[in-house]
């Protein structure tokens, strides 16, 4: 997938680019906004779409078959999808875009719009993601442990003391919560908040 092509036909320039993720910045006299892309499988696409502005002009013209899932968490996107033919998504809408016609204007009434969209080559997807599920070695009960792992973690690291977080994932005791996270982390709830702390002070 081409995107530095997709983005540039948009009138977005790029900001930074490492690692597989790169941030485009749309602008205009109406203010601006960002895509951060990240090419997730070779022909598959995620980006998260943050605009504060009231409309941008694209001219871009898909130069292959794609299939768009267009997800709008908050605001409002308008564009004309054809003759006589708008598209929009509203904040909780998921819509399929085969990308056929996605020049013109795209106008943001509320002067913002903030969602997702994941984007498929369809011929290079077909190529690219039969190799990687049959070269990955997860399955649903391998990652269910790690998952939860991350996720305590990051509740941790947000807000809310051991026995509300243990509450959260199930433990009806803090001593529980905190007896299996140090069994697993090597270190108390507090112990790991305090390293975390130090660790991001540096």
């Amino acid at each position: 997938m081409d995107t530095a092509k997709m983005f540039t036909a948009q009138g977005a320039a790029l900001l930074v680019q490492s690692d597989g993720c790169a941030v485009w910045q749309f602008r205009n006299e109406t203010c601006d906004g960002t895509m951060t892309a990240y090419e997730v499988f070779p022909g598959v696409m995620l980006t998260f779409n943050d605009f504060h502005m009231e409309r941008y002009e694209s001219s871009y013209v898909a130069d292959r078959r794609l299939l768009a899932i267009d997800h709008c968490r908050e605001g409002r996107m308008e564009y004309l999808a054809g003759d006589d033919r708008v598209a929009y998504a509203e904040a909780g809408d998921m819509k399929l875009d085969l990308r056929r016609r996605h020049t013109g204007t795209f106008s943001f009434p509320s002067c913002h719009y903030h969602g997702l969209t994941v984007a498929f080559d369809l011929e290079l997807a077909g190529q690219s993601l039969p190799l990687a599920v049959r070269d990955c070695p997860v399955t649903p009960e391998k990652i269910r442990i790690p998952y939860f792992r991350i996720k305590i973690l990051e509740l941790l690291r947000e807000r809310g003391s051991s026995a509300e977080i243990g509450s959260r994932v199930g433990y009806d005791s803090p001593g529980k919560f905190t007896a299996a996270f140090k069994k697993v982390m090597k270190l108390t709830p507090s112990e790991y908040r305090k390293e975390r702390g130090a660790h991001h002070e540096r």
